[in-house]
């Protein structure tokens, strides 16, 4: 696992607990960020809690805190609409990350080659 160095003593929000969800949350975890986790389906938050993670439900979350909000693939920024903690973020003025940001960050050197498409 790649070590996020500048994420040290930070708090940070992942939003979903799928496999992209899962494996960001254990990086920033493992390199010290305080983690917390939310995802909109009952039995992935149960998941987060027996893997060991502080849920952090956006309801009253302190957005404020956060050195950013760290979203899954499947969470919409924008289309059709934005997920609501997308939109609790951008009010508080919080970062909104993907685990490519925080790859890009950890390796700024590295080369990168993208491959997209639809399911």
């Amino acid at each position: 696992m790649i070590k996020l160095s500048h994420v040290a003593d930070q708090e940070f929000l992942v939003l979903g607990f799928g496999t992209s969800g899962r494996a960001t949350a254990a990086a920033l975890q493992e390199s010290g960020a305080s983690v917390f986790v939310w995802d909109d389906k009952k039995i992935s938050r149960g998941q987060a809690q027996e893997a060991g993670y502080q849920l952090g439900d956006p309801s009253v979350l302190d957005f404020s805190k956060l050195k950013a909000l760290v979203t899954g693939p499947g969470v919409p920024l924008t289309h059709p609409n934005p997920h609501p903690v997308i939109a609790k973020a951008r009010e508080a003025a919080t970062p909104i990350l993907s685990d490519l940001d925080l790859l890009f960050a950890a390796q700024p050197k590295a080369t990168y080659v993208g491959i997209t498409g639809t399911n």
